[in-house]
């Protein structure tokens, strides 16, 4: 007799735990039904634009920069085609190890490890950060038939040239790269993908006209990071060409005069005040600022009692 009555007590106790096992089955899978309609119903848009922004993202188009020229047509500043080696964070797992191993194939040095890591904050982890400008086109060449590197690529780029290097210096300045002071002053949507701005003479006096206005594309990744397909969606607008009064010739003709001392000679043309030579000696070369000036050619120009650096036209 016990032993019945512990066997209908067992029934009563399986029976009373497989109803509470139901119960917490049906829960769970109410609870995975509800994920799923929110996932493909509810939020199916949500999803499916974040699923194609891991594939597709907008990127700013740089313009081209106005050039500079004189009263004739003659080119005192311009672009030139370059190559610059990028990287785009997001795309790399470690990017300590990668700044490691494109220094040991001698693609950057100590100096563009140190001045990416400064411009990294500056930039978004999707955007292509720049590493290296104007590699040779060996460097370009050899990179890309033996790229291994997921994440860093080579891109096109106009490069500031200034054709007659020093000559009229102190008229048309320079552009350099763009410090924290640049990017909270000029206008941060149109500068978003821009590295150098105007820092003396005509070059920063016009930036906004020289600059030119900055375009959008979208570029389309696989699932290696690499670019598999790019769609202008707003084309960039050049900046203007700016004509100066400035004679070339003359201009050159007075610095021959000034060779080799401190001064200044400013012609202009009295029947309309244009200005057609604005000389300040002695001079130096602007071509050395558009990549970041040397540590040699800085020192030089800092410690020169001469100081190249004021213009004495206007200030001396």
């Amino acid at each position: 007799m016990e032993k019945i009555s512990n066997t209908v007590l067992e029934n009563k106790i399986f029976s009373a735990r497989m109803v509470l096992a139901f119960v917490f089955i049906l829960i769970l899978t109410s609870v995975l039904i509800l994920r799923i309609y929110n996932l493909q119903i509810v939020n199916h848009e949500y999803y499916s634009e974040e699923a194609l922004g891991n594939q597709m993202r907008s990127v700013p188009v740089v313009p081209a920069r106005g050039k500079i020229l004189d009263r004739n047509g003659k080119i005192l500043a311009t672009n030139q085609l370059s190559y610059r080696l990028t990287l785009t964070p997001e795309k790399v797992k470690n990017t300590a190890k990668m700044l490691l191993s494109l220094k040991k194939i001698g693609l950057i040095n100590d100096d563009d490890i140190k001045q990416f890591k400064k411009n990294k904050r500056h930039y978004k982890k999707f955007h292509n950060i720049p590493l290296k400008h104007k590699l040779s086109e060996i460097q370009v060449a050899e990179f890309l038939v033996s790229n291994q590197f997921i994440g860093v690529d080579i891109e096109p780029y106009f490069h500031r040239v200034y054709p007659n290097d020093a000559s009229s210096v102190h008229v048309v300045g320079y552009v350099s790269r763009m410090n924290k002071q640049d990017k909270i002053f000029y206008d941060k949507q149109n500068y978003l993908g821009t590295s150098f701005v105007g820092k003396t003479g005509i070059e920063r006096q016009y930036e906004t006209l020289l600059h030119g206005t900055s375009g959008k594309k979208q570029i389309e990744r696989n699932v290696s990071g690499r670019v598999v397909d790019t769609k202008i969606i707003e084309s960039a607008i050049a900046g203007q060409d700016l004509y100066l009064s400035i004679d070339l010739d003359l201009q050159k003709k007075a610095e021959t005069l000034l060779s080799g001392k401190r001064g200044s000679i400013v012609a202009v043309d009295v029947k309309n005040g244009e200005v057609l030579a604005l000389v300040s000696t002695p001079i130096y070369n602007p071509n050395w600022f558009v990549n970041g000036i040397s540590h040699a050619n800085y020192k030089s120009l800092q410690t020169s009692k001469d100081i190249p650096q004021l213009n004495r036209s206007i200030q001396g």
